[in-house]
């Protein structure tokens, strides 16, 4: 015969909200280190390609294209290794942490691996090719590296609301983080990581953040040519603007 409580302990009600803070918490974070830190590492082997001039002898056997593609693929299963390894570590430690609280260890929902695994890898993608198109055009990785600037700004929100993201996950301005494709890998991982989300707005999230991708992984192609690879002219705003219609 199983015991069902009805009513749970206050203690025991504010341990489980205590571990639902630790995972609205942390998880921004984990996002946040894969994405920026992952793309950063191609902007950065981008320009020093260009610093070394290795890209003139790798841009003699491949298209600009094939180079970028390549790059990204390549960096795309760095960062699924080290989402394994946050991951894993991550449910260790709310487990850990469940422990020392007294409770039931922090479950998440059903499908949620799978979902981590296609926004994340997606998130990736269009990060990575912003990222792309930076170093492409920059003579430096400390020019490149001011578009960090453009990609931190919507992650920011859920760092700075992780409150709300517990008390309220069904918010506006919890929905819209979760809508927009540049905030969607953090946002709405968090959102799925704490309870149960309408399926409408995942699939309407990760098919805008598909869209977008596929979008700046063409743009960023554009970049990727001889001209601006071989190029030593400083980086800018308005060539990072108007570079893919040249």
């Amino acid at each position: 015969m199983e015991r069902h409580v009805i009513n749970p302990p206050v203690e025991v009600v504010q341990s489980v909200r205590a571990l639902a803070g630790i995972v609205a918490s942390v998880m921004p974070y984990i996002f946040y280190f894969i994405l920026l830190v992952g793309s950063g590492y191609l902007l950065r082997s981008v320009v020093a390609e260009k610093e070394n001039r290795t890209v003139e002898v790798l841009l003699l056997s491949l298209h600009p294209r094939q180079l970028m593609v390549g790059k990204i693929l390549g960096f795309s299963v760095v960062t699924l290794v080290q989402l394994g390894v946050w991951l894993g570590g991550g449910m260790l430690i709310l487990n850990r942490g469940a422990a020392l609280l007294d409770v039931s260890g922090f479950t998440f929902p059903p499908g949620f691996i799978v979902w981590v695994i296609l926004f994340l890898v997606l998130g990736f993608l269009l990060f990575a090719s912003v990222m792309a198109a930076a170093g492409a055009i920059a003579p430096t990785a400390h020019e490149g590296g001011q578009v960090t600037w453009l990609l931190v700004i919507p992650l920011m929100p859920t760092l700075m609301f992780s409150d709300l993201f517990v008390e309220k996950p069904n918010h506006p301005l919890t929905l819209v983080l979760s809508l927009f494709p540049f905030s969607a890998p953090s946002a709405m991982l968090t959102r799925l990581a704490l309870g149960e989300v309408p399926l409408w707005q995942v699939i309407v999230s990760l098919t805008g953040l598909a869209l977008t991708t596929c979008l700046m992984v063409v743009l960023a192609g554009r970049f990727f040519r001889a001209g601006n690879l071989l190029s030593a002219a400083p980086f800018n705003w308005r060539r990072l603007a108007t570079g893919w219609r040249e």
